[in-house]
Parts: C-alpha cells; sequence; structure tokens
C-alpha cells in the first residue's frame, strides 16, 4: 500500500451508513457510556485517571464516534478526540481491547446502548504476540502467537459481522509496525504484522470495510514514532491521531454526502449479486414502497425485505424472506390488486420459494414459504384477475423459459415451455427476458436474449462454444399466455425458438473462427407505453463496443431501431454503455438507467473471447463503472439526461434495477421509478471468501 495514497481512509472500499437494525443491547442492559458512574463501573482502576478514560459528556446533535483498540490506541484516542471537537463526540471502548479474543468477549460491553455513527476499530499486535505454555511472553520457538492466523482471520469475520449490525461506518485500522527494538527480542515480529495486516485486509476489503492504514503511516519512521518499538511516543501519538482523526472526518463525509444526494443505505450486507436480475425489486403501493434484495452473510445467501413510509420518511426494519442456495437465489416482488405482496426467491437448481404478505401493502409478515420447481432467474407478474405468472430459465438441460401460473387461491401450474433452443445447441445457454403488462393488462409482452452454443470439444474450455450464437426477440399475448403472436399478430408456436419468434437482432460466429469476436449481444429489457406499444432495449459490442439501441415495432413487420450510442458519447465522453436497465411510467416517460464504462481501458477486452460478453471483464474492474439516467417523454424520439448517480472512483457502482410495472403498483405520480444499486464487489467470490456490499435506494 502507498502510505500517501492509504494513510487516511482506503478508497478501496466504503463502509456503512447508519440503519437502524435490530442487534443485542449491552450486556445485561448496561450502557457504560450513559452516565459518570456507569462509565467508572466498567474501566479498569488502573485506567480510571488516565485522560483518554475520561467520561464524555455527549452532545446530543453530534453523531457518536467509537474507537476500539489496544494500548496502541489509547495513546492516539485524546488527540483524535481533540481534533473531532465540536464535529463528533469521541468516545474509546471502557477498556485496553487487546486480541480479537477478548474484543469479541467483550464487545457488547464496548458497543453499549448507543447509536453509533461511525466505528473505527483495530486488533492484532496482542494476536501475534509470542506467549510460552504459561502465557508468558517469550520468543519462538518457546513462543507461539497467542492467536494464530487462522483463529485471527476467523475472529476478525465474526467481529465484522457484529461491528456491521450496529449499522455503523466501519474504519478497520492496520497494525502498527514493530521497530527494531522490539524486533531484537522475538516476541513481536514485524513480518507477523505484515502478515497479519494482509489476513485483514482480505477480509475487511471484501466486506466493504473501509481501511486506515496505519502500517505505512509509521513505518517510515517507525524507530523515531515508537518509543519501545511498539508503542508510540508522543510524536506518534499525534502522527496516528492525525491520521485517525482524518479517517473519521472522511467517513462522516461521505455519509452526510449520501444524505445529500438523495441515496438512502438500506443494507451493508448485500451479496455480489444483491440487486442483479429483470425480476422486479421494488414495488410502490399507495404510501409505501416495498424492496427485496440479497444480502450475504457466513451462513449463506438470503433474501431480505424493507419498506419506506412515504408519509413519515422511516424505514421498516429488515425482514427475512427466505435462504437461497447461492447468489443466483435473488427475490422479485410483485403487488396484486387488493395490495397483497407476492414474492418469488429463485431456485438455480433448486425450488423455487413463494411466499404472500399476510395483509396488504405491509410487509412485516409473510405466510410460510411454499417451494415448487426448480427455476432460475425469475420474473413474477400480477395479472388482472391476480393469476400470478412466472417466468424463468428451465433447470434441467437449460432446455428454454418455464412459464407458470397461480389462480387466486388455487396452486402454481406449469404451463410448458415459452421459448426453447433448437436441436443443433448442445449444451449450456442463457436465456435472459423481461415481462410487461400493456395497458389495463390486456396484453403480457415478453422480450428475450438467447446466449447459445455447444459442448466443448476434446482440449477446449468449457466456455469456448458458448454464446457462438447471440440474439435479442420478442412475443406477445392478449390471452395471458395461452397463445403469443409476433407484433404484427403472426401466431407463434411454442416454445419459440430464434428462428420462429419476432427477432429483433441476430449474431452468430463459427466455431472456427477464433480469431473474430463472439457477437456480444446483451438484452436489457422491456417497457410498454400506455398505446400498448413496447420498446425494447439491448446492446450490441460488435462491430463497435456500446452499440445500445432502443427498438420498437415500424407497423410494417419489422423493428424501428433508435440508436443511443452517440447519444452516451456526447454526453458522457470516452465512456460507453456495458448494460442499462429499463422502465416506464404511467405517463409514458421512459426510464433507462446506463451502466457506463471507459472505452479506452488498459484492460479492456471488448473483444470478448471465450466469454462472449465484455461484462466478463468488468467484473474484476469494478470501479470504473458507473451509472447514468436518461429519460425520453415523447416515445424515444428525443433523450434528456437527468444526471448521474454519485460515484466514488474506489467503488463500484453496480447492478441497477428499477420499478418496473408488474402488478398493482406504480411509482408516485410526477416521480421516476425508484432505484436500488449497490456499491463494492460483483466478481466470483474467491474460496472461503465472504463478499458484503452497501445496497442503496434512490428517489428522485
Amino acid at each position: 500500500m502507498g502510505a500517501r495514497s492509504r494513510s487516511r481512509v482506503s478508497r478501496i472500499a466504503l463502509a456503512v451508513a447508519a440503519v437502524t437494525w435490530l442487534v443485542p443491547s449491552g450486556a445485561d442492559g448496561a450502557n457504560p457510556y450513559g452516565s459518570n458512574d456507569a462509565w467508572f463501573k466498567v474501566v479498569p482502576k488502573k485506567y480510571q485517571e488516565r485522560p483518554e478514560y475520561a467520561f464524555v459528556e455527549a452532545d446530543p446533535e453530534l453523531p457518536n464516534v467509537l474507537l476500539i483498540g489496544d494500548s496502541i490506541s489509547m495513546r492516539y484516542t485524546t488527540g483524535v478526540r481533540k481534533q473531532l471537537m465540536g464535529a463528533a463526540n469521541l468516545y474509546r471502548a471502557p477498556d485496553n481491547c487487546r486480541s480479537t479474543r477478548q474484543t469479541l468477549a467483550e464487545i457488547e460491553i464496548y458497543l453499549g446502548e448507543v447509536k453509533w455513527d461511525v466505528i473505527h476499530f483495530n486488533a492484532g499486535i496482542h494476536d501475534l504476540t509470542h506467549l510460552d505454555a504459561n502465557g508468558k511472553t517469550a520468543p519462538p520457538p518457546e513462543g507461539r502467537h497467542q492467536i494464530p492466523l487462522k483463529d485471527y482471520r476467523a475472529n476478525l469475520g465474526k467481529l465484522i459481522a457484529r461491528l456491521k449490525a450496529t449499522g455503523a461506518k466501519l474504519i478497520w485500522a492496520a497494525s502498527t509496525p514493530i521497530g527494531s527494538g522490539a524486533e531484537k527480542t522475538g516476541i513481536r515480529r514485524d513480518r507477523d504484522v505484515v502478515a497479519y495486516n494482509a489476513a485483514a485486509l482480505e477480509a475487511v476489503i471484501s466486506r466493504g470495510v473501509a481501511v486506515n492504514d496505519l502500517y505505512e503511516v509509521a513505518k517510515p519512521q517507525a524507530d523515531a514514532l515508537l518509543s519501545d518499538g511498539v508503542h508510540p511516543n508522543a510524536e506518534g501519538s499525534r502522527v496516528l491521531a492525525n491520521a485517525v482523526a482524518a479517517a473519521i472526518r472522511d467517513q462522516l463525509a461521505e455519509s452526510a454526502y449520501v444524505t445529500k444526494t438523495g441515496r438512502t443505505l438500506i443494507s451493508n450486507i448485500g451479496s455480489e449479486r444483491a440487486t442483479q436480475g429483470n425480476g422486479n425489486k421494488i414495488v410502490t403501493v399507495g404510501d409505501k414502497t416495498h424492496v427485496v434484495w440479497q444480502d450475504s452473510i457466513e451462513e449463506g445467501y438470503f433474501a431480505r425485505a424493507r419498506t419506506l413510509d412515504r408519509n413519515s420518511g422511516e424505514w421498516s426494519a429488515v425482514q427475512t424472506l427466505g435462504k437461497g442456495r447461492d447468489n443466483h437465489a435473488r427475490p422479485t416482488i410483485t403487488a396484486d390488486s387488493k395490495g397483497f405482496l407476492h414474492v418469488i426467491i429463485g431456485g438455480h437448481h433448486d425450488s423455487l420459494q413463494y411466499r404472500r404478505s399476510i395483509r396488504p401493502n405491509d410487509s412485516s409478515e409473510w405466510t410460510p414459504i411454499q417451494t415448487f420447481a426448480k427455476t432460475t432467474y425469475p420474473i413474477l407478474l400480477s395479472g388482472p384477475d391476480d393469476t400470478l405468472y412466472i417466468t424463468g430459465r428451465h433447470d434441467q438441460g437449460w432446455a428454454g423459459m418455464d412459464f407458470y401460473a397461480k389462480p387466486p387461491g388455487g396452486d402454481w401450474e406449469y404451463r410448458g415451455l415459452l421459448v426453447t433452443k433448437q436441436e443443433r445447441f448442445k449444451y449450456y445457454a442463457a436465456y435472459h427476458n423481461a415481462m410487461a403488462w400493456g395497458p389495463k393488462k390486456k396484453t403480457l409482452h415478453m422480450s428475450v436474449g438467447f446466449f447459445l452454443g455447444d459442448a466443448k470439444h476434446e482440449g477446449e474450455h468449457n466456455r469456448d462454444p458458448q454464446g457462438l450464437v447471440q440474439a435479442v426477440g420478442y412475443m406477445r399475448s392478449d390471452n395471458a399466455g395461452q397463445s403469443w403472436t409476433k407484433a404484427d399478430g403472426t401466431l407463434i408456436e411454442t416454445p419459440a425458438t430464434t428462428d420462429t419468434l419476432d427477432l429483433i437482432d441476430y449474431g452468430e460466429r463459427s466455431r472456427d473462427a477464433t480469431d473474430k469476436p463472439k457477437p456480444g449481444i446483451q438484452h436489457c429489457g422491456l417497457a410498454v407505453d400506455q398505446q400498448n406499444r413496447p420498446y425494447v432495449v439491448y446492446i450490441r459490442h460488435t462491430p463497435q463496443p456500446g452499440g445500445i439501441n432502443m427498438v420498437t415495432p415500424d407497423g410494417k413487420g419489422g423493428w424501428a431501431k433508435r440508436p443511443l450510442r452517440e447519444e452516451v458519447a456526447e454526453r458522457w465522453p470516452g465512456l460507453v454503455a456495458v448494460n442499462c436497465n429499463v422502465s416506464i411510467t404511467r405517463n409514458d416517460v421512459i426510464s433507462l438507467v446506463l451502466t457506463l464504462a471507459p472505452l479506452e481501458h488498459p484492460r479492456a477486452n471488448w473483444s470478448p473471447g471465450i466469454h462472449g460478453r465484455p461484462e466478463f471483464w468488468l467484473r474484476d474492474e469494478p470501479n470504473i463503472q458507473r451509472l447514468v439516467w436518461l429519460e425520453s417523454r415523447d416515445g424515444g424520439r428525443t433523450f434528456s439526461s437527468s444526471g448521474a448517480i454519485p460515484h466514488r472512483p474506489d467503488r463500484g457502482t453496480l447492478l441497477p434495477t428499477m420499478e418496473r410495472l408488474t402488478g398493482f403498483h406504480a411509482p408516485p405520480a410526477g416521480k421516476s421509478p425508484p432505484l436500488l444499486y449497490f456499491e463494492g464487489l460483483s466478481r466470483y467470490r474467491k474460496p472461503g471468501e465472504l463478499i458484503q456490499n452497501d445496497v442503496f435506494f434512490v428517489e428522485r
């Protein structure tokens, strides 16, 4: 790490904003920060005269900041408190917190009953200290690490989980170096500090915790700043206090900026796919907006829900809807004519899970989970008579798109495949579909993206023959899915294929043409206006990257194309669209949220190779992606930009999803569709890794 670039808060990861969670109270209900008497009941007598353990007379108008750490943090506490005077109430835990073992054992006391805005924490030096069999400090081989590295990593994961439950923004402080004098004893070694810090960084960065690299702050002057090679002297305390105060100020400023820009953090533990998919995740019914997403914790992946009371501006507590098999098992939500909420949790080689709210327009209580079928990436709609409809990818052999229906009060019924792959496609297939109702829910519209290929030959990678054929097509039904037609009314026999449905775009690369890119066609979504006119949006990255198009039937059996690539280039020079999300309001304002990335980049791979689409390389480059809005009030003839989602260069701004009209719900009149997205990482997990992201709600 560079001392300059990370001596304050690392720009690698942003911690969490203050949200209300249900968490355990302090031990036996005690709050050591509540009164002078309560404070000194828990502060060890040997520390009670030290200035860092003075009782804090808090200003209720200021944010609350907690320092958790060992004796090194004790040395810089007063300096940090002085620098933050008038800006925050600066507390420290009522003890020398020592190792991760003690910190975990005493964490409820350390947290008390204060609503924390920022927590700056560290443990490590005690963990790596060598102790003998009698618990006395001793160099190796008699001495061994007090907390082995494996246990340290596990303890730190548990600690982060508990601290995240407070809703505070978290800052991990890297352990400071060991000076040459202390190094000679062998009891504490700088190479162990490096190893323990590296293990900590793996844990905190993937979990979206900010990093304050105090190691790099102190290392260049370790012998001058550390009086005994471990503890800072007066100058060392001043230097460390400056870095800690700056880190805290950064996080307080970021929290204020989130509020200023109209964003609300609804989860700080969102998965690496928290908001992904064409299944709707937001419904607004009357004076409430309900959202669903996927969280990731050590115990697995969980579908969650929260509700915004639009009158009070308050958010409900988090409700757990169910556990999914993996990060593909994300939830989707709709509302019926009576206001009941309906949720499906995707399967991915496992059963779908269905739940309904017990009361209309209320996400606080749900019916028991009902499992059925095996379908991935479901889309859920409510029809005019409250029949529910689901489409999703067929589980066995990736055969096509399943179609299910549930009449009011009835069971889920399988109604066959809507689309399928032709016989010549032998192996993996992906179908990215979107569905939307026309006016008064008389017409059901569907657009679908195809990603088709073959089984690998000897010596090939699995992905080599995948995505050789990519396409976007469309079909519609005027009788709730009993029969389907093209846009011009031509009947389509189901299951449809790229040969038989209303084909919008198609690309194919021969298996042997390895010097040429695969088509790079990516279906984005579908919206339908009040004249029953569908708008299908997709991106094609060949022959040039970022070729985004919106198409609508031309009335002559074809499709009128509205290219948007130049629109993007004019408004955001040097950037191209790599993904998009589309919705429409009741008064026919078409909203697009585009994910943009630099056209020129050292690791750009716009010729997608074996992956078939360029977004695969972008999974490893989340920080360069940003979200922007485009709107059209005249059926796509002209567009205006309503700005960009605030973007931090240290974090990915990823996988947006807007409210889409899938049932009896709609954004409030005069407002654009609300949006969910997350900041952090969207790549695949590394072995043993836990990825947690910040999930934001945005409304304009």
